[in-house]
């Protein structure tokens, strides 16, 4: 790995392996842990800390209970936590917006790279999706920001076909069924 500068990049790193650590059986020891990091930490590491439980999370979905149980301890440590998850996900609405541009420069360029990419960012969409339904399900976003991003996805379906760019459609539905499965129960 990368050499460790000073005290933050160790505690960053030993943050960074605790998440990588995290499981059903170990949560509690790890959330100590943690938070005997955080201690004395400043807005930096707590940002460090909310933009790595949050990349984690939808690159790997099938943690994102974990992870949002553990911002919900975040928060009950320090209710700064809250805004700070707020922000990260209205930062990340962006991303699931459609950009015809964007997009279709990704879908021309034929090389394996870029179809790993394409595939990596579907992936990452899909976990956003399903990790934002468990945030709401937990009660740390409310329902207009689930009401935003149906209306994001659906607006993006709607411009799709209206531009017939059908090859790039999967994704969207891929994401609002995500998201609807995982809000379902709370949702009339």
């Amino acid at each position: 790995g990368k050499p460790i500068k000073n005290d933050i990049d160790k505690i960053k790193r030993n943050i960074n392996s605790l998440l990588n650590k995290i499981s059903k059986n170990n949560f509690n020891i790890i959330f100590k842990e943690i938070i005997t990091n955080l201690k004395n930490g400043d807005d930096e590491l707590f940002n460090y800390v909310i933009q790595s439980i949050f990349e984690k999370s939808i690159i790997q979905p099938f943690y994102c209970p974990f992870y949002v149980k553990l911002y919900l301890e975040l928060i009950k440590f320090n209710n700064i936590f809250k805004k700070m998850i707020t922000d990260i996900c209205n930062d990340y609405f962006d991303m699931i917006k459609y950009y015809k541009q964007k997009l279709r420069e990704n879908i021309e360029d034929t090389s394996y790279d870029a179809f790993c990419l394409i595939i990596k960012n579907k992936n990452k969409k899909k976990g956003f999706s399903q990790f934002i339904g468990e945030l709401y399900l937990k009660g740390i976003i409310n329902l207009d920001a689930i009401n935003k991003i149906i209306s994001i996805l659906i607006n993006n379906i709607k411009t799709i076909l209206i531009d017939n760019e059908l090859e790039i459609i999967e994704n969207n539905i891929i994401c609002l069924s995500e998201l609807l499965n995982t809000v379902q129960s709370s949702i009339n």
